[in-house]
């Protein structure tokens, strides 16, 4: 909720300076497209940091060498600095995974939150069929119910443990562990969160240095020189994370 109270900040600020741009920004935003969601998302964090700074910014200027738009041109005063374009890079592992891996993550997320959170393991899948996601959340709450939250937090304390369950079929493995949450959140009228509490993806080799590289050189091609200096801004969107 804090989130979302601090976006919604931004972006009123947005459109509090660029009201004619706004409306472009907020359909990216909203895009079921991650990769328009996350360009949004990053112009929006760009806009918020330099504006909180005492710059003032122009979004998308006309430069005179091409009919490329960076995000802003970025001026001081009367003074105009510089510009900014913003990139990502990510694996694409990753962003066919978060398409695929994301209804299951909702759907689980409908169960609600009571004695236990769960950690989700995800392994690679072997086909892009989607299982049953509906069969799934019922096969994990029959599971969470029929665990005593008193033995969980016995064998934890003794064990070091927690139960664990696995689902599968043909196209997917999903591992569970069940964590129990605390007595005083059992014992709430008001009790409310998501019950996926962690997130384990697939291992495998990250070379962000090249691609990072190979994204700046791309945006260095598409501008040429211009009449001001260029700041290439990359976000980083790997292993379910982005920065």
């Amino acid at each position: 909720e804090r989130a979302r109270q601090t976006l919604d900040q931004w972006f009123s600020e947005y459109v509090r300076l660029h009201p004619q741009e706004a409306t472009d920004l907020r359909n990216r935003f909203r895009s079921s497209d991650n990769e328009h969601h996350l360009g949004a998302l990053t112009e929006l964090f760009l806009h918020n940091l330099l504006v909180g700074h005492g710059y003032t910014l122009i979004p998308h200027p006309s430069l005179p060498n091409t009919a490329a738009r960076p995000e802003f041109l970025v001026a001081k005063g009367d003074e105009q600095l510089f510009y900014i374009e913003a990139t990502r890079v990510a694996d694409t592992t990753v962003v066919r995974n978060e398409h695929y891996w994301g209804p299951i993550l909702d759907t689980l997320n409908q169960i609600k939150l009571k004695d236990f959170f769960l950690t989700v393991t995800f392994n690679d899948p072997i086909s892009r069929k989607l299982p049953p996601v509906s069969y799934v959340k019922r096969s994990v709450e029959y599971w969470l119910d029929s665990l005593d939250y008193t033995q969980v937090c016995s064998e934890w304390e003794s064990k070091k443990v927690f139960p664990k369950y696995s689902w599968e079929d043909s196209s997917v493995s999903i591992g569970f562990e069940a964590s129990p949450t605390s007595e005083e959140f059992r014992s709430s009228e008001n009790r409310s969160g998501r019950i996926v509490g962690a997130i384990h993806y697939p291992m495998r080799f990250i070379d962000l240095d090249a691609k990072i590289k190979k994204a700046v050189m791309k945006k260095l091609r598409k501008y040429g020189r211009q009449d001001l200096p260029l700041i290439i801004s990359v976000s980083v969107a790997e292993d379910g994370f982005f920065c």
